[in-house]
């Protein structure tokens, strides 16, 4: 936490202190400003070179599970477990999470019973066709949601490749990108979608036919407005590039409802 930050001497104060050395990714702040979700996996130096789709055989640990706790470093609770990466998570409105997971694994059929086969046993995952190996695989990951107990674990979505960067948009529904390449060039369309927070309702919001920009990520409701912002992003980079206000009253495609920001 920087506080101060306004100030002349702003001060950062880390909140996980002692913890062992990993990464902490996607937190995400509660709406009454307590407390915080995020997701952490530490790091084993060893792990870098073995083979990753035995899964059995790696720390549980290494893999990204979900945690939330308060601003002042306390009460911290793993929301989940198990070797599947799980992160980042957003608050929903009312009290359930969701968040991104490689449990939907193989399962052709995904619903609460294929979530909850997985907090029982390592299951192996879903891969990208056109990269990874076996010491470097791609998981394929989406949208799943539960209760902040970690109970009712379920996917929301049916889509069999990866979906990335979800936000609760201003009129409850989620945000996401979507890499909807079935059956055509698999550069440029990762594009943005929507859903209810129960899976309901899945829609394209914007880029299903646009080639650029590549990638829509990390879309965020504007408040006070129907407009979104989102960084445009390059496939195969990072998730940084320009930021770009989207319009869709001017229309789903093309650069007509885009302005460009940086």
């Amino acid at each position: 936490i920087l506080e101060d930050f306004r100030t002349e001497a702003p001060r950062a104060r880390c909140l996980t202190e002692g913890w062992p050395e990993g990464s902490f990714q996607g937190p995400d702040l509660s709406y009454d400003g307590r407390r915080v979700l995020f997701a952490y996996c530490r790091h084993y130096a060893h792990v870098a070179g073995m083979q990753k789709v035995d899964k059995e055989a790696l720390p549980e640990d290494a893999f990204y599970s979900l945690y939330e706790m308060d601003l002042d470093g306390a009460n911290v609770r793993r929301l989940t477990r198990g070797r599947y990466d799980d992160f980042d998570a957003r608050y929903l409105p009312g009290g359930p999470i969701v968040f991104l997971s490689t449990r939907k694994g193989r399962f052709l059929r995904c619903d609460a019973e294929s979530a909850q086969a997985t907090t029982r046993a390592t299951l192996p995952d879903s891969y990208v066709r056109c990269g990874g190996d076996a010491v470097r695989p791609c998981a394929v990951f989406t949208l799943h949601t539960m209760e902040l107990d970690g109970s009712d674990l379920r996917p929301i979505s049916a889509f069999e490749n990866f979906e990335w960067t979800p936000s609760v948009a201003g009129d409850g529904r989620v945000l996401y990108a979507r890499w909807d390449y079935i059956d055509r060039f698999n550069g440029p369309f990762m594009s943005l979608w929507s859903t209810n927070p129960d899976g309901a309702n899945p829609q394209l919001v914007y880029g299903n036919f646009t080639k650029a920009p590549q990638c829509v990520f990390e879309a965020r409701s504007i408040p006070g407005s129907t407009k979104l912002v989102f960084t445009a992003s390059a496939h195969h980079s990072i998730t940084g590039g320009s930021l770009a206000l989207l319009d869709r009253a001017q229309g789903t495609e093309g650069e007509r409802p885009l302005a460009r920001i940086s």
